[in-house]
């Protein structure tokens, strides 16, 4: 599995547990004491114990921040499809046991034995498409005493972009079949193989009491620009009209075909991976006030 590079720990933030709570009821009583009793051995034993607390404060600290995270990258998936990535923690220390929380849309915990490197998965449910930014992930950590809960982010700064849901509906190829004009021009006849799109098939033979047989084109038709856009859906819902777009590009990528995509006068065409990916992501932010 692919990781990126090791995740930067920013500033660690301290906060206290119900145990810190009775701790320092603990020592306040005793410091109470003390000065009732004018008790020096109290004195001494009230202000090693808060001596005690600060060396807890500076090892839960360095603790945290010895963490090692590293987070895969996020591929863009479509709207209402789950995605599941891995955080990768690493404890590097040799003498104790980490007991990390990570934040990412969802709380987990995990325990990280010294030396030890784990790796937690992360489940996503994008219900909508646009383009999600998530900036870090937070660690947790109650080590060693559980009297101080110290959380840190680490920088993530990665972009999930989720696409519309593909939605089935004829291609513009499909549409009134008997026309062969985006085809390219007939270059001869072969017997029918299972497999062969319908509107190959040469049905006035067919009519005429002959075997089934399928038309073979030319590739020139292949090569001919085809024009999406949102008036072509026949859809009267922005969603609907954008995800009749993205099953028309989906099918046209696999086809190897070339197509533009015309949003509101912006549009773009070509062909290839990365011509199909800018067309998903003007779709995913569509409206958004960011295309």
């Amino acid at each position: 599995m692919d990781f990126d590079k090791p995740l930067p720990v920013a500033s660690v933030k301290i906060g206290l547990t119900y145990r810190a709570g009775i701790w320092s009821a603990l020592l306040l009583a005793l410091l109470m004491v003390a000065i009732l009793q004018h008790n020096n051995l109290l004195y001494f034993l009230v202000f090693w114990l808060m001596s005690f607390s600060v060396f807890v404060l500076i090892a839960g600290v360095n603790n945290i921040r010895s963490i090692k995270a590293g987070l895969t990258r996020l591929k863009p998936v479509f709207a209402g499809d789950a995605i599941g990535f891995s955080l990768e923690l690493s404890n590097p220390a040799k003498s104790h046991v980490l007991c990390v929380y990570s934040e990412f849309d969802s709380h987990k915990s995990v325990n990280i034995g010294e030396q030890q490197t784990v790796r937690q998965f992360i489940r996503i449910d994008p219900r909508s498409r646009g383009c999600y930014t998530y900036q870090s992930v937070r660690l947790y950590s109650r080590y060693p005493l559980d009297l101080f809960l110290f959380s840190a982010h680490c920088q993530v700064d990665q972009c999930l972009w989720v696409y519309p849901q593909p939605l089935a509906m004829p291609t513009l190829e499909m549409r009134g079949s008997d026309s062969d004009s985006n085809e390219g021009d007939i270059a001869g006849i072969r017997s029918y193989q299972p497999g062969d799109k319908p509107n190959h098939i040469h049905w006035k033979a067919l009519a005429k009491g002959q075997a089934l047989q399928t038309k073979l084109f030319s590739q020139s038709g292949r090569y001919q620009t085809i024009e999406f856009t949102l008036a072509k859906t026949g859809q009267q819902e922005l969603e609907r009209q954008l995800s009749v777009l993205t099953g028309w590009i989906v099918d046209a990528y696999n086809q190897g075909l070339t197509f533009k995509l015309n949003l509101d006068g912006y549009s773009v065409d070509g062909s290839g991976p990365s011509h199909y990916k800018q067309c998903l992501e003007m779709l995913a932010v569509y409206q958004q006030d960011d295309l």
